[in-house]
């Protein structure tokens, strides 16, 4: 039975992706991982201290009791009355 010009095409066609598939598994490459962050070490503390304007000192004295010399990134509502989680970048 002869195959017809469409037949052929298609054949070709999955024998060229096929083709592609087995030389993607076949020939990996060695790469070096990519590491997200550098040296930084990120900590988390829990902060009890109320934000109303009249307790803003209260609540910047316990971010900076907190920091441990550290940068501030983010302060985390976490919705229970007065508590936060504040994310500190440490070296």
């Amino acid at each position: 039975m002869q195959l017809r010009p469409a037949d052929t095409y298609a054949k070709v066609i999955l024998t060229l992706i096929a083709g592609l598939l087995a030389f993607d598994v076949l020939a990996r490459q060695e790469s070096m991982p990519v590491h997200a962050q550098g040296p930084w070490r990120h900590t988390i503390a829990h902060l009890n201290a109320p934000f109303t304007p009249k307790d803003i000192p209260k609540f910047e004295k316990a971010l900076n009791d907190a920091s441990g010399g550290g940068e501030l990134v983010a302060v985390i509502p976490v919705f229970r009355g007065d508590e936060y989680m504040a994310v500190f970048k440490q070296r």
